[in-house]
């Protein structure tokens, strides 16, 4: 994929009605696995599926 003036911000959408941060994500989420991370004031959370 290349960089062009639609994909700067998620909320930006291209003239095919495609948003290109979106799309990013979602390749991204296919090659690799999820992570989510949490933190509060006294903890901090990391969770990881493989």
């Amino acid at each position: 994929m290349f960089r062009n003036q639609y994909d700067s911000d998620v909320t930006v959408w291209s003239p095919q009605g495609r948003l290109h941060q979106v799309e990013y994500a979602v390749e991204a989420m296919k090659q690799g696995s999820a992570t989510v991370g949490v933190k509060s004031d006294t903890h901090a959370v990391i969770v990881a599926l493989k």
